[in-house]
């Protein structure tokens, strides 16, 4: 490593700069997904308000189930859509892109700190490839700022507590705010932060060090305060509001494990089994050894984190496959870097560690621009899972932009269309304005598989397949025509 002491400090900036080019390819090419609308349209609301200074809470209420610091975000890069009223998410998108490469560049500076320069990197590369957190990043959600304060808020609580220093405390306490600012599956930090202080400092805790115990009271309290302060919905009958956004949620059917049923404490286990790629699975086994060999303080913390990121099988939200337990990639990134690094010698890593970001990097252009269709090798991938029915794809209703592109370069001037799609709404505005919307004797139809396996729709006689929208070779979208 001395020999490129340039190179190395160059190190972080050609990782970011490779994870934001990465997402930035093709950003707009699945099309619109489910949620991208609603905060969209928050986003403008929320401007809306703040150009007549109305802090009324009643009016504060669209998309209340979250939070709104990920909408501030989205509304503040997307206000030339506004001004032109187009419905344009590629701003939002990119701001998403740029929140993931800054989330990797945490996590780079958090393996650093706790390990080595070599885990950091390939912490860094697993994170820019893994399909789903690709497939995230490109969307205008809240998924990426979600993770972003996440992670942010670890990396400071961490270097506040091993450097005892009172501003990182401080600062950790504004990001936590960030963090549940932004989704409600954040409050998990206030279990997390305590277990990190008490691995750090140990019986130090009350005794030498009692005097940083006050910022595990400290901490939140900033959090919850910025949280109150940034939300004028909770200004008013704030006890009442905040249940109101909390009862939104709550436990939905949907295909698991080749059933349509409510979705079990084990939802999010099973998940992070079947959309992880099996390479970065397998190297959680050297990892979990080095830490009860050489119980090694560090590892531990990272485990605490993953852990940590289960209880939300707890809460009412098991939904969506992994995103709201999209806190768990950075951890599952270090583990895994840490554990190749335990198995492949220095001589022998460069080789085997070009070769799994390859093979991560082929499952990427194997599903591009579709990351949120990937399953991995345990259930037999994508189109094992298509044959079987066992979990849903295409649930985000991507793809159905690109089919109503199709239709509106083939069909005839007053065309009728057919949406019968879960959701039917993600078209991005691409059919062509003559075009009538209309179930009643259709020119085409325009279905997708949630709708097939969760719905039961059927396709009338008398059409026949004239397209098809795929990801590794699965038929998630279909046209028909008479």
């Amino acid at each position: 490593m001395k020999k490129y002491p340039k190179i190395i400090s160059f190190l972080p900036l050609i990782l970011v700069i490779i994870a934001l080019a990465w997402r930035l390819i093709g950003i707009n090419a699945q099309g619109e997904t489910w949620d991208e609308i609603a905060y969209f349209d928050a986003g403008k609301n929320i401007l809306h308000n703040l150009r007549k200074l109305d802090f009324n809470s009643a009016d504060w209420d669209i998309n209340k189930e979250h939070p709104p610091i990920g909408k501030y975000i989205y509304a503040a890069v997307s206000f030339p859509s506004y001004i032109h009223d187009s419905r344009d998410f590629t701003n939002g998108r990119v701001a998403s892109a740029i929140m993931g490469a800054l989330t990797i560049l945490i996590v780079f500076y958090l393996a650093k700190d706790l390990f080595s320069i070599e885990v950091a990197a390939l912490s860094a590369l697993i994170l820019t490839f893994l399909p789903d957190l690709v497939g995230l990043n490109k969307v205008l959600g809240l998924d990426s700022p979600t993770l972003l304060f996440f992670t942010l808020t670890i990396f400071l609580f961490i270097r506040a507590c091993k450097k005892l220093n009172h501003n990182f405390f401080l600062l950790s306490g504004l990001s936590l705010g960030l963090a549940i600012g932004t989704r409600f599956n954040n409050f998990i930090l206030f279990i997390l932060l305590p277990i990190i202080f008490l691995l750090i400092f140990g019986k130090d805790s009350f005794q030498k060090k009692r005097i940083y115990l006050i910022y595990l009271l400290i901490t939140p309290a900033i959090a919850l305060l910025f949280l109150y302060l940034s939300w004028p919905w909770l200004w008013t009958n704030t006890l009442t509001h905040l249940a109101s956004s909390f009862h939104h949620w709550g436990a939905i059917k949907e295909l698991f494990l080749g059933q349509v049923r409510r979705p079990g404490y084990d939802y999010y286990l099973v998940y992070l089994g079947v959309t992880t790629p099996v390479a970065i699975l397998l190297l959680l086994v050297p990892f979990f050894i080095q830490s009860f060999r050489n119980k090694n303080i560090n590892n531990w913390l990272i485990l605490a984190w993953f852990l940590a990121s289960f209880l939300i099988a707890f809460s009412p939200t098991k939904q969506n496959g992994i995103r709201y337990m999209v806190i768990i990639y950075p951890a599952l990134a270090i583990m895994a870097s840490k554990g190749f690094f335990y198995l492949f010698q220095k001589k022998d890593s460069l080789i085997f560690g070009s070769l799994f970001i390859l093979y991560l990097l082929i499952i990427n252009i194997n599903y591009y621009p579709y990351y949120l269709t990937y399953y991995n090798e345990i259930v037999g991938g994508t189109g094992k899972v298509y044959q079987n029915k066992l979990f849903p794809i295409g649930w985000w209703g991507e793809g159905l932009e690109e089919a109503s592109i199709w239709v509106s370069d083939h069909a005839q001037t007053g065309a009728k269309v057919d949406i019968q799609a879960i959701p039917n709404h993600t078209t991005g505005g691409k059919l062509r304005s003559d075009l009538v919307q209309n179930s009643d004797n259709p020119d085409y139809i325009i279905v997708n598989l949630n709708s097939l396996w969760v719905a039961g729709t059927k396709i009338p006689t008398g059409y026949h397949l004239v397209k098809t929208i795929k990801s590794d070779k699965v038929p998630f979208v279909q046209i028909y025509g008479k």
